[in-house]
């Protein structure tokens, strides 16, 4: 799934920060519930994966909910694993990337509100001129 792929990183930060499993080598989340996110973690040392559970810091109510404790939980277990954890893997790389992303969206975003408005104006523009050519 997308956070498996697109977060791994988040993922084993759950499971080494919000967890407790210092000898996490890899965590995938397997599920939601209303009270987290599930994850089966590689341990150091372990044969089997463990079942771990992240917990939302209340109860989900509704599925909009997710993405917003899913960021909440990712600063929290990179918090919680301190400084150099968060400089060797990518925090504050991922966070910049993340930030130049939000503006560069922006940009577009309000590059097609002023192209809606040019073309509104050029619109009114044509209709005024083919009024005065028929007047």
């Amino acid at each position: 799934g997308h956070m498996n792929g697109d977060h791994a990183d988040s993922c084993l930060a759950y499971a080494r920060g919000l967890c407790g499993v210092a000898g996490a080598t890899g965590a995938q989340m397997t599920g939601v519930s209303c009270a987290g996110f599930a994850l089966e973690a590689a341990v150091e040392g372990e044969a089997k994966l463990r079942k771990l559970l992240v917990r939302f810091p209340v109860p989900l109510r509704h599925a909009s909910q997710v993405r917003g404790f899913a960021v909440e939980l990712h600063h929290a277990a990179f918090a919680a694993l301190g400084l150099h954890y968060r400089l060797r893997h990518g925090y504050y790389r991922r966070g910049a990337l993340m930030a130049i992303a939000g503006v560069a969206k922006a940009i577009a975003k309000r590059r097609v509100q002023l192209g809606a408005v040019g073309l509104s104006a050029a619109a009114l523009v044509v209709a005024v001129a083919a009024r005065r050519r028929v007047g």
